[in-house]
C-alpha cells in the first residue's frame, strides 16, 4: 500500500496531544528537579530487572507497556568496484526510519497507535527531507506481531526474516515524488541487550528504566527505486513504561560504528536548561562482546550551537567525547554531515527532534591531523522547549 497524504489514518487531535505532551507533566519547580520518581498517569507493565528477553519474540511488540519504538539509522554507500573494499567507499546518504507505538492513555483494552518518521539526508545535494504520517492499530494496515520482527504500515514493512536478518520495504508517496528503498540488512553480530541484560535504568528508581536492544551493525543491499547500494545499518528497539524522572525534558543519543568495527551507544537525560542529569553506554566490540559503561567512564562536551531556520530551537553544533573504559578508550569529535537534519512535524502536534548522520573524527593534535574514525547516527530532543519528548 502507497502512502497518499502526508498523514495516513483519521486520529484525533487528543491522540498526538497525548503522545508527546501527556506521558510526563509540563515544565516542573527548580526544587522538584532532583526528584528521581517517574511520573505516572496509567498502569502499564514497567521496566524490571527481574523480566528476560527471549527472541525473536522480544523483537516484537510488547501492548502491556506504555510505549514502544522500533528505529533504523543507516549510512548509504555506492556498491565497491570488484577488488575495492566496501568500507573505503563515501557516504552518499543517511537515513532514518522510526515506527512507534503507542497504548492508548487509560484504556489497556483499546488498540494501540502507530506513528511512523521517515528521514533522508542526502550528502550529494545537502538536502534533508523527512515525514512523518500515523494510523490507529489495525490488521494488515498498522500492526506489530507479537511473536517477532514483523511490521506494517501504510508503505513501509519490516520483517526479522532470521534470526539474524531484517528485510526493509518502503514504497511512500513523499512530497508528490515516489520513494522506494528495499534492503535485506545481515548482522554478524548477536542482538545487544544495553544495561542489565536489557534493562537500561534512567535514574536512580528501579522502573526509571526501559528494555533496550539493538543490532549494532547490520550490512547488506539497499535499492533506491532502481539504483543498487549499500548500506551500514543500526537498529534499536525499545520499550517501557514511565521511564523518565519528572525533571527530564530531553536526551541525546550517540550511535557509533567505527572503522575498526568497535561499535559504540551514548545516551545521555538531561533537564529544561541542557544540564545532563544521567548517562550510560555500551561499547560492542568487533565479535559482539558488550562492556556496559559506567557514567563516570563518560565524558561528553556540546561545541558551539547550531540555531534551527525552522523552529528557533538551539542545538549543539558538535560535540566532543571522551571514553575511559579497561576495554577500550575514545577520544573523538563528532561532526553533523548535514547542519539542518532537524524533524519538525508542528502540523500534526508532534515533538520536535535533531537526528542525523555525522562523521566521526580523531581530535587533531600539534603534530597529528585530525583523521575518520567511523560514522555516526546522533539524536537531540528537548532543545524545542514548546515541542519536548514525553516518555
Amino acid at each position: 500500500m502507497k502512502l497518499r497524504n502526508f498523514f495516513s489514518g483519521t486520529l484525533p487531535f487528543w491522540f498526538f496531544f497525548w503522545i508527546f505532551f501527556g506521558a510526563l507533566p509540563a515544565a516542573v519547580p527548580d526544587s522538584a528537579l532532583a526528584d528521581s520518581a517517574p511520573f505516572k498517569r496509567h498502569t502499564y507493565r514497567p521496566a524490571s530487572p527481574d523480566r528476560r528477553l527471549a527472541f525473536p519474540r522480544d523483537h516484537g511488540a510488547h501492548p502491556d507497556s506504555s510505549y514502544e519504538w522500533w528505529y533504523f539509522t543507516g549510512h548509504v554507500a555506492p556498491v565497491a568496484s570488484p577488488g575495492k573494499a566496501q568500507d573505503a567507499q563515501p557516504e552518499i546518504a543517511g537515513f532514518e526510519l522510526t515506527v512507534f507505538r503507542i497504548s492508548p492513555l487509560a484504556q489497556p483494552d483499546r488498540p494501540s497507535y502507530f506513528v511512523a518518521h521517515l528521514a533522508w539526508s542526502d550528502l550529494q545535494t545537502r538536502k534533508f527531507r523527512h515525514l512523518s504520517f500515523g494510523s490507529p492499530e489495525k490488521a494488515g494496515v498498522a500492526e506489530a506481531s507479537q511473536d517477532h520482527l514483523k511490521i506494517t504500515m501504510p508503505g513501509i514493512r519490516v520483517v526479522l526474516t532470521s534470526p539474524s536478518e531484517i528485510s526493509l520495504d518502503i514504497d511512500v508517496l513523499w512530497e508528490g515524488i515516489p520513494f522506494q528503498l528495499k534492503s535485506e540488512l545481515k548482522s554478524h553480530k548477536p542482538v545487544t541487550l544495553h544495561g542489565e541484560n536489557g534493562y537500561s535504568k534512567k535514574a536512580e528508581c528501579t522502573e526509571c528504566a526501559s528494555h533496550y536492544t539493538s543490532f549494532t551493525r547490520l550490512q547488506g543491499p539497499l535499492a533506491l527505486k532502481t539504483e543498487k547500494l549499500w548500506a551500514q545499518v543500526w537498529f534499536d528497539h525499545e520499550f517501557g513504561s514511565n521511564s523518565l524522572g519528572q525533571s527530564i525534558s530531553g536526551w541525546d543519543w550517540f550511535a557509533l560504528q567505527l572503522t575498526d568495527g568497535w561499535d559504540l551507544m551514548i545516551y545521555q537525560l538531561h533537564d529544561s536548561q541542557g544540564k545532563p542529569a544521567h548517562r550510560s553506554g555500551t561499547w560492542v566490540d568487533p565479535a559482539g562482546k558488550t562492556y556496559a559503561l559506567e557514567e563516570k567512564q563518560i565524558t561528553l562536551s556540546p561545541v558551539s550551537q547550531w540555531t534551527s531556520p525552522h523552529t528557533d530551537a538551539h542545538y549543539p553544533a558538535s560535540w566532543k567525547l571522551s571514553i575511559d573504559h579497561p576495554a577500550r578508550s575514545l577520544k573523538a569529535d563528532l561532526l553533523p554531515k548535514l547542519s539542518d537534519q532537524e524533524i519538525s512535524s508542528r502540523g500534526l502536534g508532534l515533538a520536535t527532534y535533531w537526528e542525523g548522520t555525522c562523521e566521526v573524527k580523531s581530535p587533531p593534535t600539534p603534530t597529528q591531523a585530525a583523521h575518520k574514525l567511523g560514522d555516526a547516527y546522533l539524536e537531540m530532543t528537548g532543545y524545542d522547549l514548546k515541542r519536548p519528548p514525553r516518555f
